[in-house]
């Protein structure tokens, strides 16, 4: 007890009122006004829309290669609808070569798009795969009748379809409904 000017006065009340002041000011609720809250670090299951592959005959679109896997709800709120898109950017796709070279893939996911449309940037991985070379083979047939010329390496295979994998949101995004 706290002795004032007009008598005595505790200092719980104020204690406790600073207290959830901080409690909400560092761990804001999930829903607010309008609002959803999707924490940095939040894991989202993605997963192959098909067999991502050189032995494709085109090289396919950035939204075709990856899906949302499973819902994702924030306190009851859809917020994540399986199905919905990742987005990516394939930065090397080669098929394989003359001379035994091998094919490539290289695959990076920067975000993904929720159900109310707003894109949320995830953690960048990024994805590789290397089909094996036959260079020296290649070289070793080039000499009778030049058919190392045709031998090619083989097809690079960065996952089938259905495969899963994590990702995780980059910060604390809002998300107005």
């Amino acid at each position: 007890m706290v002795k004032g000017i007009g008598g005595r006065y505790s200092l719980k009340p104020f204690i406790l009122a600073l207290s959830s002041y901080c409690i909400y000011l560092f761990f804001p609720p999930a829903v607010h006004a309008g609002k959803v809250y999707i924490s940095k670090g939040t894991e989202i299951p993605a997963k192959y829309r098909l067999t991502l592959s050189t032995e494709l005959k085109n090289k396919p679109a950035e939204s075709e290669i990856f899906e949302i896997a499973s819902d994702q709800k924030i306190s009851g709120i859809g917020v994540i609808r399986q199905g919905d898109a990742v987005y990516c950017e394939i930065i090397e796709f080669k098929k394989p070569g003359l001379l035994g070279s091998g094919g490539a893939i290289e695959v990076r996911i920067d975000s993904i798009q929720t159900a109310l449309g707003k894109n949320i940037k995830v953690e960048s991985i990024t994805l590789k795969a290397k089909g094996k070379s036959k260079r020296l083979k290649a070289f070793l047939m080039l000499p009778v009748l030049g058919y190392g010329i045709l031998v090619k390496g083989d097809q690079a295979e960065l996952g089938r379809q259905n495969d899963i994998i994590s990702l995780k949101t980059l910060e604390l995004e809002a998300i107005s409904f």
